[in-house]
């Protein structure tokens, strides 16, 4: 918990016990025989029990940071130094940048720092040109303060201070397909779609695409399935210590029913190459949505998913502070491990927690993605995704790319599990890939424990929304 001013918890205060089995947890508030405890209270740190690193560190690391750049000009021709220390010249410091073009690295070097006086600011030459730069990609700037000397806390080179200022901005189009649908067929006694080096089962009581081949190798096991629920982070519950209508995992529960909702196919066409389905996604009373989705499959293999989501219901619903997302869930098969991205990272971050990571490519692995909360809560989420890519170690797999900046997440844990789960021992890892396609999903806030939720920017409303994204397979790397 991050109080106004200062850190209230720097670490979390769980216990290292085991279960009967001898299976190591971190114990917390009740897990002792304790009458009285705050139950997970005492998990409001910003570092882990055993004092290994949490995300939150890194974007608090991005806020504490003594100093700061940002454009001087509209042209961009200057840049503009903060130094926000009280006691030292900027210019004991060493600067260097990155210049990235569509995320990845094509110039790095260093610049001089010009003397700034502590709780002063300067201004600098930009240390590329820019005015060559191909406007039809993305480009941004990364911008570092480095030590000179070795401190106690640090080495010298380390970095203090991080900035990635935008050169340019884009709009998001989808990868342009080769609409050859004389070339992509459909057996209806198989429910089957072929093409040229692809087949794919579609499902004509749920209207999804399932067990997709390329070349006689597994894509995926479920193509996208929309989907509202995310599992409840702490802040979403509060203490726990026991549930408060004013926080969102009891309205999410209560008003929306999104741990549950149920999918009604009202109806599915088929057109050639292109699929048609009408849903109702309701799990309460108050409310639900209209769900419109068209798949378009091309003799490529790639698979065009379009949605228009718009909700419905009594004002309490219409009127909810926040949803928990609105996206899709993919179920990928064991194998499509290594996860790369453009996009921010390499940390897990959310639409209102992502300031200390920057836009860039990035790898890992399911595995990797983990984080061992004590109390099992969503986990791995990444924003401002362009691309994000699943292969095996040879390649093949699958990318999605949006018409719209995507937000996505990939574990080996599903949803209700993770939901339910009240210990790390609770979960149970499965062989096949959660893998979540999403346009947006709520900020985290700061409502742990008496602060407050997600501010108004970073809320997710119950209207009508649409986007698209293209599902690529891959079968070889390049």
């Amino acid at each position: 918990y991050i109080g106004g001013l200062y850190i209230w918890d720097w670490v979390d205060q769980g216990v290292l016990t085991r279960t009967p089995e001898g299976t190591p947890y971190i114990g917390y508030g009740g897990d002792f025989g304790e009458v009285t405890h705050g139950y997970t209270g005492c998990l409001d740190g910003i570092m882990l029990s055993d004092l290994s690193n949490r995300e939150e560190l890194i974007e608090v690391g991005y806020c504490y940071q003594n100093a700061s750049f940002s454009w001087e000009d509209e042209q961009k021709a200057r840049i503009r130094l903060n130094n926000k220390n009280y006691y030292i010249d900027a210019s004991n410091f060493q600067g260097s940048y990155e210049l990235l073009c569509d995320g990845a690295m094509v110039k790095e070097g260093v610049f001089k720092v010009p003397s700034t006086a502590p709780q002063g600011f300067s201004t600098f030459e930009t240390p590329v040109s820019l005015g060559d730069l191909d406007q039809s990609s993305e480009w941004v700037l990364n911008l570092y303060l480095e030590t000179t000397q070795e401190y106690p806390w640090g080495k010298k080179g380390t970095r203090i201070v991080r900035e990635q200022l935008e050169i340019n901005s884009l709009g998001f189009s989808l990868p342009e397909q080769n609409n050859a649908k004389e070339k992509v067929s459909y057996d209806s006694t198989e429910n089957c779609f072929k093409g040229p080096s692809f087949k794919v089962k579609l499902n004509t009581e749920t209207g999804l695409l399932e067990d997709y081949q390329l070349e006689n190798r597994l894509v995926f096991l479920r193509g996208p399935r929309v989907n509202f629920w995310r599992p409840p982070t702490c802040n979403d519950a509060g203490s726990r210590v026991k549930p408060s209508k004013n926080k969102y995992e009891h309205l999410w529960r209560t008003t929306g029913g999104f741990h549950d909702m149920k999918h009604t196919l009202k109806s599915l066409d088929i057109d050639a190459n292109e699929i048609r389905a009408l849903y109702d996604v309701s799990g309460s009373p108050e409310g639900g949505f209209k769900v419109e989705v068209t798949k378009t499959l091309y003799s490529s293999g790639n698979i065009l998913f379009h949605y228009d989501i718009e909700a419905h219901g009594k004002r309490k619903f219409l009127n909810m502070r926040s949803l928990p997302k609105i996206g899709t869930q993919c179920i990928l098969p064991q194998g499509l491990e290594n996860m790369s991205w453009y996009g921010h990272g390499p940390y897990d971050n959310y639409s209102d927690r992502r300031n200390g990571t920057l836009l860039g490519h990035y790898s890992s692995t399911v595995d990797e993605q983990y984080m061992d909360y004590p109390y099992p809560q969503d986990y791995g989420n990444k924003t401002g995704v362009r691309w994000v890519s699943m292969e095996n170690e040879s390649g093949h797999g699958l990318m999605v790319s949006g018409n719209v900046a995507l937000t996505t997440s990939a574990r080996h844990y599903s949803d209700d599990n993770i939901t339910e789960a009240r210990h790390t021992y609770d979960l149970e890892k499965q062989k096949e890939i959660t893998f979540n396609i999403d346009l947006v999903q709520s900020g985290v806030g700061n409502n742990s424990c008496g602060g407050n939720p997600p501010l108004e920017p970073y809320r997710v409303k119950a209207n009508h929304v649409s986007y698209s994204f293209v599902l690529a397979p891959m079968n070889s790397k390049k």
